[in-house]
């Protein structure tokens, strides 16, 4: 018997649409539905006569241009930016489903909103209920839901209230929930035109299962560059399909956030699990859904691979991820009435906190350890005694996480590091394992520089090459810190390997350590060639791009590599010169030519002709010349390391030519701590001017990853120049005050 439920004619099955812009087609009304053509591929060309002439001409040349012209629009095709029209569907299930929406000043993002709703494939009027919660809106969202209300008068629901949060609103709507299955969906964001049909087929292919919890795939939306990006760091989940797991207290089970989950209605109600509305700015979805699953009972948390939930990233920054780090109850009250009364909540029920709880809450913490560690001035809004409850809490929070689970958690970028540190510092325990990464090898002087992270004093290191043990030739320990705290130490050291197919091991305290490079491990130390092989192979890793393929071409021509072999670059800023790399370049240009030098610098710039005058060879900044240059570089020196500087080019299209010398002049003298931006440079040769300043950077123990194998205290070349220009006999000290 066939039970495919019959086409409704009076509806209609949803039309894809592409569109210039790669924006929802909603029709000027939502009550007009229209047929609208599709463009080809997304891209609408308006061929003039010149076009045409060029299309004739020069095809390959026209497609070239007019793909890179319209990227944008690729992008977001390739992201499958594809838009449907406001209509709903046709299929039919045996589940009903309250979605539930709190709706705050969202005016501008309704229309998508309610589009991507309506035009779902099971059937919205018949299958799916709406409640538009208003949490005392200010602006026109009122009208908008009215609108759409009286279109699907049986569907939509509004709800007013007094301002008092999404808890709140949410809180409410669960009062007025009638479906079997209920689900979060803020009006700002929007779903996949099949998000309910996947969900409901995914319930019936597992219907003799227990199914107690729904996690759908969650995908940025930015509105900047209109991109559809799917890396949030829970979908490796779905790298396999869909599936269920069983959710018990020792179940790897990761939960999500409610605005992307289903849960039974009467699991909700018979338990009266309801929102913290204390709990601001964030983790109430968590805390949510992690009240939700601990109250299943022999029941599955399905993952649906093809119900994909859209994440507006607002391009204001105005999105709630975003928003939230300004807020200071997101280190106070989210740590105690989230995270810790979670915890604690679970340990008194259960006698046990189970390891998807404790996963849930170090997935919450880790963002904040990735923006606090080495960079306390991110929260220098708090005062010093919010930041003194903050760290007191985080000590009672770890108290209820275990060891092992600490190991073991290597979410949303919780490195190694992260998990050395998690022990050392709140349960003065030494990792069970340890791990020394190569972070570079110099062929030139055969140096392989390794570093690994200690909890607390650096522990008895002993590398052998060959079998016979070395002293590193350089070494350093760099500090990291969190908040009072040292948070973990990173043992820094440069090792020289032998000749050919030489062997590199390194114990700690007694124990062989386990080498990676480049996301390979070697557990019994690592053969010479294959560290070379290795960071050989990731540098050879670009992406493979038309306009790219053709300049990396030109780059490696005969012409131009004569022009440019073993070249310096010299640069101050893009528009001005004027600073140390023009003092330098001016020596090197007197005292040294043979040397394949250029100067960069705008052509705009007022130094351009000064510089002309004297002789120097100058490249416009920004030509094809500069970036020819770049790319068979053997220096590459500047006063400046900002990124106009060293991102020309984008790395993923020719990272591997960038086989450049960095040397970093600097403008002045550092005073201040700038090590967290510095460290994330690669610089191969820092300049420093006094001893202060360069044992601050080079010293044996210090916050920069710089050792004094990079780090030469030769002082600023300007100031070299200032000393040859007096003819002056006498000595004379000048005090010359600056201020910012």
């Amino acid at each position: 018997m066939d039970t495919t439920p019959p086409i409704r004619k009076d509806r209609r099955v949803p039309t894809a649409l592409f569109t210039a812009e790669g924006s929802w087609g909603a029709s000027p009304h939502p009550d007009q539905q229209r047929p609208i053509e599709p463009l080809m591929f997304g891209l609408q060309f308006s061929l003039t006569p010149k076009k045409r002439h060029k299309l004739r001409r020069e095809p390959l040349k026209f497609f070239v241009d007019a793909i890179r012209n319209r990227a944008a629009v690729v992008t977001s095709l390739a992201q499958r930016s594809i838009t449907y029209l406001p209509v709903s569907g046709f299929l039919h299930s045996e589940r009903r489903y309250t979605a539930i929406a709190a709706v705050y000043n969202v005016e501008s993002y309704l229309e998508k909103f309610f589009v991507s709703m309506a035009s779902q494939t099971l059937s919205f009027s018949d299958h799916i209920e709406l409640i538009m919660v208003d949490d005392g809106s200010t602006d026109a969202s009122a009208q908008i839901i009215e609108r759409w209300r009286r279109r699907f008068p049986q569907t939509i629901r509004y709800l007013y209230k007094e301002n008092g949060g999404q808890a709140s609103a949410r809180n409410l709507g669960l009062q007025y929930a009638t479906g079997d299955w209920v689900t979060f969906v803020d009006p700002d964001d929007f779903v996949h035109f099949r998000y309910f049909e996947a969900v409901d087929r995914f319930l019936k292919q597992y219907e003799t299962e227990r199914i107690g919890m729904l996690c759908c795939k969650w995908v940025f939306f930015h509105e900047k560059g209109n991109r559809y990006v799917d890396d949030h760091p829970l979908n490796f989940r779905f790298d396999h399909g869909s599936y269920a797991a069983l959710f018990h207290p020792r179940a790897e089970v990761v939960l999500s956030s409610a605005a992307r989950s289903f849960f039974r209605a009467e699991t909700v109600a018979r338990e009266g699990i309801r929102f913290d509305e204390s709990l601001r700015p964030r983790f109430e979805d968590g805390d949510f859904s992690a009240r939700y699953a601990l109250k299943m009972e022999n029941e599955r948390v399905g993952y649906v691979a093809d119900a994909i939930y859209y994440y507006r990233k607002r391009s204001d920054g105005s999105s709630t991820l975003d928003r939230d780090w300004e807020d200071p109850d997101r280190f106070g009250v989210v740590v105690e009435r989230g995270y810790l009364k979670l915890l604690r909540d679970t340990d008194r029920e259960l006698g046990v906190v189970p390891l998807s709880i404790q996963w849930l809450v170090l997935y919450d913490l880790i963002w904040l350890y990735k923006k606090v560690i080495d960079d306390e001035a991110s929260i220098s809004f708090l005062t010093d005694e919010q930041k003194g409850r903050l760290r007191e809490l985080l000590f009672e929070v770890f108290e209820y996480l275990d060891s092992d689970h600490i190991m073991n958690f290597e979410i949303a970028g919780c490195s190694f590091f992260h998990r050395v540190g998690f022990l050392g510092l709140y349960k003065q325990e030494d990792p069970p394992v340890q791990i020394a990464y190569v972070e570079g090898y110099d062929g030139t002087k055969n140096l392989a520089l390794l570093k690994w992270f200690c909890p607390g004093e650096p522990a008895t290191e002993c590398f052998c090459v060959n079998g016979v043990e070395v002293i590193p030739a350089y070494a350093k320990v760099r500090v990291h810190d969190f908040l009072s705290d040292v948070f973990v130490n990173e043992r820094r050291a440069w090792v020289r390997l032998g000749e050919g197919a030489s062997s590199l091991s390194l114990e700690v305290d007694g124990k062989p350590v386990t080498i990676a490079v480049e996301g390979v491990s070697f557990d019994h130390g690592v053969i010479r060639t294959e560290i070379e092989q290795l960071i050989q192979a990731r540098r050879s890793e670009v992406t493979p791009n038309v306009v790219a393929m053709g300049f990396r071409r030109l780059a490696r021509s005969r012409r131009v590599e004569a022009r440019f072999r073993d070249a310096w670059l010299l640069l101050d800023r893009d528009k001005q010169a004027d600073d140390n790399a023009e003092h330098l370049y001016r020596h090197i240009m007197r005292n040294h030519p043979e040397i394949n030098a250029f100067f960069v610098l705008k052509k705009s710039s007022h130094d351009w002709e000064r510089l002309e005058t004297e002789g120097f060879r100058l490249i416009a900044f920004g030509s094809r010349d500069h970036h020819l240059l770049m790319l068979n570089a053997k220096h590459v020196v500047s006063s400046h390391i900002d990124s106009f500087v060293v991102n020309v080019l984008p790395w993923k299209w020719y990272g591997d030519m960038f086989t450049y010398k960095f040397t970093f002049l600097q403008h002045g003298v550092i005073r201040d701590d700038i090590s967290r931006w510095l460290n994330g440079k690669r610089i191969d040769l820092f300049v420093t001017s006094s001893p202060g300043e360069h044992e601050s950077i080079a010293g044996d123990v210090s916050r920069y990853k710089f050792g004094r194998l990079q780090t030469r205290m030769v002082g600023l070349a300007r100031h070299d120049a200032l000393i040859e220009r007096t003819e002056k006999t006498e000595k004379v000290i000048l005090i010359m005050p600056t201020w910012r």
